[in-house]
This record gives structure tokens, sequence and C-alpha cells, in this order.
């Protein structure tokens, strides 16, 4: 083997199939590209449905109409001004919708419906006679009254119309006589209950405040004389001002109590401030304190001492110099008249600080005093103040009393006056008949307007929604995009359906030569040019091909890629090791007898005579030749092995055809002889799951894998490649009409069509090959001695 590849280096590539190792539960859905894809099902669907709602609803139009009456009722707002000429609006009513709520519910009562079951014009409709059932015992008929109420309240419908004050009451009945009379009458039996309750309820309330408004003027008498007779006691005229005086001096003594304690407490603070000041020896002196010392005679008469002293060092200095004898006698001098002039300030300053302590201390023994003979006078005016209150208090609390009552009894008569004119106003009732129920001419149900549209929208959403379950569990890889849903591996390449290829004939066997203009002979060697141009980088010659399962189409494209890459001027060998479906003998007409890999695996034939040429220029196929026993073992053998080293000596590409990994064990040996591998998916079969699974497998085997190629794609998955199936053919069609050119990418896809011109841009790669069939401009001619070819330097 080429020691080139022993360990494989990793390239990252930008186009990933999944972001991840594990694979979603759900699949991601294109609303546009399922709709696309079913539209057609979708628009027979909708048909269907509005075809099945038509009849039915002229099925329902002739056995079970429903016809609805409706009775309007207004409700208005609340009567709060009985002297306005006016009814009260509705916007001014802020309750109105919590009313017009509770009037729907007593609508709607078994209160109001029993009754109505028991009016006479109501007892003779056929609705009645519907729930007259006969007793098994006695043979009579009888109303089934439960029963009919049950049917009443399903048919009922009270609702509030929206933005206005008016209540509807509709009754659904299947005949139209019938639904106008139970409307009716259940309008007219929820009025006359509104109307009886609202009589006795003013009645009522007219009693409790006739009641309310004698015990009040009865109070009021009582309070009077109770007055009366407190003033004449107590005399209370006589002692209004008095009572004032000394309501006057007990605030003056009040405030003035106050003022001294504060005043007090000052005092005290400052005491003590100054007390602690003493102790710590950090007593604070003012600047005019200060002054005034310093302005002491001892101590001005020791300052100027000291300045003549001075004056005198200064001289003695300039004359004899610092060290001199003189100059220390005056500094001695000087410091003996400062320590004289501190000792003096001292004893000033601490005679200051007694001063200051006497003089805080009298001030507060002088507040003190006042402050004890306020507080005596303060409490000699409470106890007369008590005495005043005591007799003012109950003469007060009598007269607020009275004023309460002459206040209560204001209000009741108002009361009463606005309860008798609201009840003699006609207009009082606040739910009030708009209009009664006409007999409907046509059934409210069912309406072809309604039933049908309805019907085809539910067997649309109903189809939809099965579709979109179905796609969103489908695990099947159906388009490129589900590969993204995969573990990281490249998508190689799409392979379209045969039936996509009008050219193919439904077939795709060596399709790039017996076809090489079609859609699938294109797809092939985009697929033939991104592999080789891999392999090629990296340095790699042994490519195994493997499906996820059997049937992916391995031998098919292995076959395709082979013949691609030796019409591209490469020396190619194909290899069938799919000892359980082999094929390859019979696609490319080699005699069923001849040797192939079974043989050289058994030792029985050399290598040589293992390996057949075909038709292709530049292909050779090893079959897979006779089958022996043990030769799937042999597969991991040193054979096999120096086998393949040879091999890679004498051609540019080797390719494996190898059978489905999923099914048995013979991919993963080969998996590790191999340089590389490219896993084959077949869409609209093989699903997520298992191809994540077999990714997951190649990981850690010794081949490094390219990537995906998904085969079998439809047109019809979605729109997409249906219109760049399109686009190619009218591109190859007008390129065959001599109007076509290269519209490659850096790397020839095609070949040479009917003009001429390559269908793609096909020049060299740098190392030599062109990729493409188009006229390289850098062919290299392969050297026939195979022997001596260099396995070190890349095809």
């Amino acid at each position: 083997m080429n020691s080139q590849h022993a360990s494989h280096n990793p390239v990252h590539s930008a186009a990933r199939t999944g972001p991840s190792t594990g694979t979603p539960r759900f699949t991601p859905v294109d609303p546009m590209r399922v709709l696309r894809q079913y539209r057609i099902l979708l628009i027979a669907v909708t048909l269907v449905g509005a075809f099945i709602g038509g009849v039915l609803t002229f099925i329902l139009v002739r056995t079970a109409p429903e016809y609805e009456a409706e009775v309007t009722l207004k409700v208005i707002g609340q009567m709060t001004n009985p002297y306005s000429t006016t009814a009260p609006s509705p916007t001014e009513d802020h309750s109105l919708q919590t009313e017009m709520r509770t009037q729907a519910f007593i609508i709607a009562s078994d209160d109001v419906l029993r009754s109505v079951l028991s009016r006479a014009d109501v007892t003779r409709t056929n609705w009645y006679r519907d729930f007259s059932v006969k007793d098994a015992s006695s043979g009579s008929s009888r109303f089934d009254a439960d029963k009919a109420l049950g049917d009443l309240k399903k048919n009922l419908d009270v609702e509030i119309v929206r933005g206005t004050s008016v209540l509807s009451v509709a009754v659904t009945a299947h005949d139209p006589n019938d639904a106008a009379i139970l409307s009716n009458n259940v309008a007219q039996v929820y009025l006359d209950k509104v109307n009886l309750a609202n009589q006795q309820k003013s009645s009522k309330l007219a009693e409790l405040f006739t009641t309310y408004r004698n015990r009040a003027q009865q109070d009021i008498n009582d309070l009077e004389r109770q007055m009366r007779l407190i003033m004449d006691e107590a005399q209370l005229s006589a002692t209004e001002n008095r009572h004032n005086e000394v309501v006057l001096k007990h605030e003056q003594l009040f405030q003035s109590t106050q003022q001294t304690e504060q005043a007090l407490l000052q005092a005290r603070a400052a005491y003590d401030s100054l007390v602690r000041a003493q102790k710590d020896n950090s007593f604070q002196y003012t600047p005019e304190e200060l002054a005034t010392i310093d302005d002491n005679p001892f101590i001005h008469t020791r300052d100027d001492r000291i300045l003549l002293l001075k004056e005198q060092r200064r001289v003695a200095m300039e004359r004899f110099g610092e060290a001199h004898r003189s100059v220390t006698e005056i500094d001695q001098r000087i410091a003996a008249i400062e320590a004289e002039k501190q000792q003096k300030r001292d004893e000033l300053l601490r005679q200051l600080q007694q001063l200051r302590l006497s003089q805080a201390q009298t001030q507060v023994q002088v507040l003190e005093a006042s402050f004890a003979d306020l507080n005596k006078q303060l409490e000699e005016a409470r106890v007369q103040m008590r005495e005043l209150n005591q007799k003012l208090t109950e003469y007060n609390s009598l007269k607020d009393k009275h004023a309460q009552r002459l206040a209560d009894l204001a209000n009741l008569t108002d009361t009463l006056t606005k309860m008798e004119l609201t009840t003699a106003r006609p207009d009082a009732v606040r739910v009030q008949l708009q209009s009664l129920a006409d007999t409907p001419k046509s059934p409210s149900f069912p309406r072809y307007g309604v039933m049908v549209p309805g019907v085809a929208m539910m067997f649309l959403f109903l189809t939809a929604g099965i579709v979109f379950l179905r796609e969103t569990l489908d695990q099947r890889l159906k388009t490129p995009g589900c590969c993204r849903l995969l573990p990281p591996a490249d998508l190689l390449g799409v392979i379209p359906r045969a039936s996509e290829d009008p050219s193919s004939d439904g077939r795709i066997e060596r399709i790039v030569e017996h076809a090489p203009q079609g859609l699938i002979a294109e797809a092939l060697r985009q697929l033939r040019g991104e592999v080789i141009d891999r392999m090629e980088r990296r340095g790699y010659r042994t490519l195994m091909i493997v499906g996820a399962q059997p049937g992916a189409g391995v031998t098919v494209i292995a076959s395709n890629i082979a013949a691609a890459a030796a019409m591209n001027h490469r020396r190619v060998l194909l290899i069938d090791a799919n000892f359980r479906r082999p094929a390859l003998g019979k696609m490319f007409d080699i005699d069923p007898k001849a040797p192939g890999l079974a043989d050289l695996l058994a030792e029985e034939h050399e290598l040589d005579q293992t390996i057949h040429a075909t038709s292709t220029d530049g292909l050779d196929v090893m079959p897979i030749g006779h089958m022996h026993d043990g030769v799937f073992e042999k597969l991991e053998s040193q054979t096999f092995r120096r086998a393949l080293t040879q091999l890679e000596g004498r051609y540019d590409l080797i390719l494996i055809d190898t059978p489905a990994m999923s099914i048995v064990g013979d991919s993963r040996v080969l998996a590790n002889r191999a340089d590389a591998v490219v896993l084959v998916a077949r869409a609209m079969k093989d699903k997520r799951g298992l191809v994540a699974r077999m990714l997951q497998q190649l990981q850690g085997l010794r081949a490094d894998c390219l990537g995906i190629v998904l085969n079998d794609i439809r047109s019809s998955a979605g729109g997409y490649f249906r219109r760049n199936y399109r686009a190619f053919y009218e591109y190859q069609y007008a390129s065959a009409n001599g109007n076509g050119h290269a519209n490659g990418n850096g790397r020839s896809n095609g070949h040479a069509n009917g003009n001429g011109h390559a269908n793609g841009n096909g020049h060299s790669n740098g190392n030599g090959h062109s990729n493409g069939n188009g006229h390289a401009s850098h062919r290299r001619v392969i050297d026939t001695t195979a022997e001596t070819h260099d396995p070190s330097k890349p095809a």
C-alpha cells in the first residue's frame, strides 16, 4: 500500500451534510416545497370536500333544517337623576356591560324557561308535541318537561350585540313558526318577571325608607330636649368666654415651657461639652478670646523682648558666626523668655476655661428654675381646662348627633321623593322590548355559503396536516437538504432517477459511454471530478464504494465513475469485491469462467491473469471469479494486501465495488485496506438513521470517508430539481444547435457535444490532468509500462 497515506489528514470542507453526529427525530419541512409537491392532491381534496359539503347541505335542507327567530331587548342606563327630561345614556353607565351579562344569564335561567313551557301558545306548537311521551302503565300521554327544558336551553342563544346596549334572544327550531313563538314567549316571560320583581323591590324599599325617616325625626326631637337641659344646668353660654381665656393661657404656658425646655437642653449640652473638653484637654477658644490673651501686658512685653533678642542674635551671627558663644547665650535667653511667656499664656487660658464653665453652669441653674415654675403653672391651667371640657363635651356630642340626624332626615326625604318619581316615569325600566321575532323565511342552518367552503377547508386542513405529519416523521433521505441532518460528511454528488433522463432508456449501466450527453452522465462526470480531485489532493489511489443497504446502486455508480475516469485519460482498475451479488463481469461482457478476485485470494491464478481489459480504453476490470471456500476470510490476507500494493503502482485509480455495509462485514474489512471510501445512499429508500450509523462506523476504519453520494433523486421531490433538469436540457439543446458555450466552474464535467463544444471549462488542475472530456490544454500521456509507475506520485 502507499505509505504516503498511512495516516489520513482531515480536509475541511464548506459543504457538510450535518452539524452533529446524531440525527433529529423529526424532519424539518419546507412548507412551500411540500405544498408544491402535493398541490394536485390538495386541490383535489378541496374540490372533493366542496362537493361533499354541497351534497351534505342539500340533504340537511331537505331532512333537518333549522330556523332561527330573534327578539331584541334594549338595556338602558341606570336612572340616577329622576328630574332629568331625557332617559339615561348607556355610555354614562360604566356598569352597563355587567348588567347586560347578568340579564343574559337570567333570560337563560331554568326559572324563566320553565314558565315559557306553560304558556298557552307554546303548548300548541309542533315543538311542544314532540316531547309528549306515553305512560307505559296507563297508556296516556304526558309532557316530558325536563327533556323539553334541556332542548330549549340547547337551542336558546342569548348574546350581547357588540358595541351596543342590545340583547339578542334567538331560538332555533325545525319549524319557522315554532321558532318565532318560542323566541317571543321567552322575551315576554322574562320582561314580566323583571317588571314584577322591580315593583316588589320598589314597594319594599319605599316602606323601609319611610320607617327610617320617621325614626330620624323622633331622634332629632329627643336630642334637642337633652341639649336644652344641659345648657340650663351648666350655664354654658356664660362660661364660653372664660373657657377661651383658659385655653389661651394654657397655650401660652405650653409654648413657654417648650421653649424653656429647649433652651435648658441646649445649655446642658453646652456645659457638658465644656466639661469634656476640659478633661480631654481639647478646649476650643474663639479668635476674640485668643486675641484678648495675646494683648495681655505680660505677654506683650515678652514678645517685644523676644523681638529685640532676635535682632541682637542676627547682628551677632553676622559678626561672630553661628557657633559663637554670644549667639548661643542669646538663644538661651530667647528660649527662657518663650517658656515664661507660654507658662503665662497657659495660666490665662485656664482662667478663661474656669470662667466659661462657671457661666454655663449658672445659665443651666437659671433655666432649670424657670422650667420648674412654668411646669407648675401649666399643670394648674390643665386642671381648669379639664373642668370646662367636661361641661362642654356632652353638649357638643349631642350637638353633633343632632346635625347628623338632620342630614339623615333630609337624605331620606329626598330619596323617597326620587323613588316615587322614578317609579312613576315610564322610562325607568332598564330592559325594554325593542322588536319581536318575525317568522323566518329561510333556514339558518345549513347554508351553502357556509357548509361548502367549511367542509372544503376541513378536508384541506386535514389532508395538509396528514401530509405535513407524514413529511415530518419520514426518516428517508429524499433531497440533498435531508443530508444536512446527518453527521458531518460531504455531499459529493447527486444522481438523478433514470426516468428523469430521456437518453438513459430507463437504465444507467455504463451510461457515460452509451449516453454521454444525458443528464445522468453529466451528474456522474461531476461526481467523478469531485472524487478524483479529493483523492489526488490527498495522494489516494484506492477507493472503495459501498452502499448503506442493498439496492443503493453501488455497482452502477462505481462502473460509471471508472469509465468516466478512464475517458479522462487515466488508467483505472475496477475490482468486483461483492461476493454475494457479483455484477461487474456481466456488465462488461467478461467471460463468466474468467479468473477474478476469488481466484487471486485462493492463489490459484496470478494477479495479471485476474485483470481483464474492457472496450473502454484505460479501464480494466477484475471480476469476482470462481468462488472458493473461505474466500471472505482471505480478504484480510497478505495476498490481497500485496496485490493492492502492486496495483497502486500500475493504475491511477483503483475502484472497489463492495456489498452493502449494513448486511455483511466484507465492507468493513475492505475499508481497512482501501485509502478512501464513498458511501452511496438511495433517495426515498434509505433512512437517515441507517446512513448516520454507517457514517459513524466508517469513522473508526482506516479508509478516509470522502462523503456521500445520493442516488436516484426524483425531480418531483419539491420542484427545485425539476427546474434544474429543465434548465440542463434547454442548455444542452441550445449547445447542440451551435449556440452553446462552456459554463463550467473551473473543472470540466462534460464531454464534447455534437458541435465539438465542451460542456465545461476543462483545464489542467495543476498536475497534468484535465478534469473534463473537452480539449484539455495539458493532456498527460499515461505510461503503458504500468509496472514502472511511481506510486508515490499522484495520478
